[in-house]
């Protein structure tokens, strides 16, 4: 709820300015910056947030159009073991994904809705505290733990916003759709289950116009 609410702030601010902004119509390429704020579908895992690139190649036109993404991310997962909670790894998700979508360009604006879907290539590694848990716990000598790769889906709703000639905002809001299946093999027992990965998340970046 609270990323939702800072989407809606974010768009809101940069729609009350839209009659001062100028359009980016001759840009072919602009790079800059975005800072993401990640929140988890299941219980046992941890939202994150980070800062990384953005670029943006041209400005389409309204209507349908072929759109390309990775959204990497990982998180931390939690499971109980014996009497207590305890952080079991982190997963990571690396998806590759391509899809389709629809774009409506007006003025400085350009909302874009989008679904894509792909192959993701995942890990998982175990944290220390849950390998003392587990030797303490349930006596196991040794234990490894491996995630396999996932087919994944994100649709997702995106504005684009020119501030100036050179500068542009990009907000967008997605929900990716991710369930591997984690494998933890040990001397006491093998156990292997679908995690719910699924993870919302919201961005907000600044792009400058290279040429």
């Amino acid at each position: 709820m609270r990323l939702v609410v800072c989407l809606c702030v974010a768009i809101g601010l940069l729609m009350s300015t839209a009659t001062n902004a100028h359009a980016q119509s001759d840009s072919l390429l602009a790079v800059g910056g975005q800072f993401t704020i990640r929140d988890p579908a299941m219980g046992r895992a941890h939202g994150s947030s980070d800062v990384g690139l953005l670029w943006r190649f041209g400005h389409g036109d309204t209507g349908w159009g072929w759109t390309w993404s990775f959204n990497w991310f990982s998180t931390d997962i939690d499971r109980p073991i014996g009497p207590r909670i305890t952080e079991l790894g982190e997963l990571s998700v690396k998806p590759v994904m391509v899809g389709y979508g629809y774009r409506y360009a007006i003025d400085a604006v350009s909302v874009e809705l989008n679904a894509t879907a792909g192959y993701a290539f995942t890990s998982f590694h175990l944290t220390p505290q849950a390998l003392d848990a587990y030797r303490d716990v349930l006596g196991a000598r040794s234990m490894s733990a491996d995630a396999a790769n996932t087919l994944v889906a994100r649709p997702e709703v995106g504005i684009w916003f020119d501030v100036t000639q050179k500068f542009g905002v990009n907000v967008n809001a997605g929900y990716m759709f991710a369930r591997p299946r984690v494998t933890i093999r040990s001397s006491v027992a093998n156990e292997s289950q679908r995690i719910r990965a699924d993870m919302f998340s919201v961005k907000i970046g600044m792009v400058y116009r290279i040429f």
